[in-house]
Formats: structure tokens, C-alpha cells, sequence
């Protein structure tokens, strides 16, 4: 079956909240050597995305995109395990969302793929209050801070935490990403010399690559 059609066939099964048809399917593609980032992009980050879309069009419930994001999550445990075949680089991360921001699932793929490009990841979780993000980032001196943001409502958050963290660690890049960074046509971001804003999996790939030769 082509990508696109297992695609769909995953889909249906995510909205109809049938976990074990998704297990199946994600079973099936590590069986068959996927490799874990495009498992990521086009199965787990490609379905939370499309479900995302039909909630705010209200062509699914709240408690349908509850029962997606646990879905994905435990789908996201079983390829866990296989993020420690991978060696270490010495390189940190601190992976976040910001304040407010109740949606973690887009903020632990971002943690995942860091470990799985070697870097050791600190994921702080759901709604972190600005203060309680700079004392962690302050006691554990990452090289690379990464901050998700789901909705485009969020975004004058994302504009305080950032305005909070350049202030205080100007020299740490910052990479922020999510459905809501994407939707958004607000580029104040940019006005943050240390921010990038990454869209795929493949880009923050890329990311971690030049941070690390940076940093090394």
C-alpha cells in the first residue's frame, strides 16, 4: 500500500478513535525499517495536524481530538525505546510550550527527535510559566531552546517568553514551531535575531546539525 494511502487509512482510524488499527499501522512501518523522523512527519505530526484543522472547522469534537492526541501519544512510547540506539553528542536542549499552552504532543515529537539526533532533551511539558522556563534554562545552560505553540491565539505568549528569554540568555538560539507559528502571519518573531522558526521535522533535523558544529 502506498504511503499516502496507508496515510489515509491511518487517518480514518485516529479520528475514529481506533487505537488498535493505528498500532497496527505503525507496527507494520517499523517493521518494515521506516525510518523514525518519517514515521514522525508523515504518520504522527501529518495526523495531529489534519486533526487539528477539523476541530476548528467543528467537523470533530473536543473529545475526538482528546482521544487522536492520547492515541499518538501511546504510539509515541512504543518508538521510545528505540530513541537510546542512538549515541550521545553531549548537546542539550530545553523543549517546552509556553505559557498557556495545553497542547504538549507537537512539544515531545521536537524532544524525541532531539534525543534521536543525540541530543540529551530536558521537556518541561504543557503551560510552563515564563519564570519557572528561564530558571531551567538558567540552571541548565542548554545550547538550544525549542518552544511549541498549537494555536495562533497563543502567539502574543510566544512574544513575551521571548522577549523574557532574549533579554536574559541573548546568545541561546531559540526554535519555535507548531500549528500556530505556522498558521500565523505575525512575523514579530523574527524580530528575535536568535529565533528560527522550523515547520517540519526535516528542518529541525537540519537545525540540530548546524547547532551542533556551532556549538562543538
Amino acid at each position: 500500500m502506498a504511503i499516502d494511502e496507508l496515510y489515509d487509512t491511518y487517518l480514518q482510524a485516529l479520528k475514529s478513535g481506533n487505537r488498535v488499527h493505528c498500532t497496527q499501522i505503525v507496527q507494520s512501518l517499523l517493521e518494515d525499517n521506516m525510518p523514525i523522523p518519517d514515521l514522525y512527519q508523515n504518520f504522527f505530526q501529518r495526523g495531529m495536524y489534519d486533526i487539528g484543522v477539523l476541530w476548528e472547522k467543528n467537523q470533530v469534537s473536543v473529545a475526538v481530538e482528546h482521544i487522536a492526541t492520547a492515541i499518538t501519544e501511546g504510539l509515541m512510547a512504543q518508538v521510545y525505546p528505540k530513541l537510546f540506539d542512538y549515541p550521545k553528542n553531549g548537546h542539550t536542549v530545553v523543549v517546552a510550550c509556553i505559557s498557556q499552552e495545553f497542547h504538549q504532543i507537537g512539544a515531545k515529537m521536537v524532544a524525541d527527535i532531539c534525543e534521536l539526533e543525540g541530543w540529551d532533551s530536558f521537556f518541561v511539558g504543557a503551560n510552563t510559566p515564563n519564570d519557572h522556563l528561564l530558571s531551567l534554562i538558567g540552571e541548565k545552560s542548554p545550547e538550544l531552546i525549542a518552544l511549541s505553540v498549537s494555536l495562533s491565539i497563543s502567539m502574543p505568549n510566544l512574544i513575551n517568553v521571548l522577549t523574557e528569554i532574549s533579554a536574559a540568555f541573548p546568545m541561546i538560539p531559540i526554535i519555535v514551531g507548531g500549528q500556530g507559528v505556522i498558521e500565523t502571519d505575525d512575523k514579530g518573531i523574527l524580530v528575535f535575531s536568535q529565533v528560527s522558526i522550523l515547520k517540519t521535522i526535516t528542518q529541525l533535523q537540519n537545525h540540530l546539525k548546524t547547532i551542533g558544529e556551532i556549538a562543538a
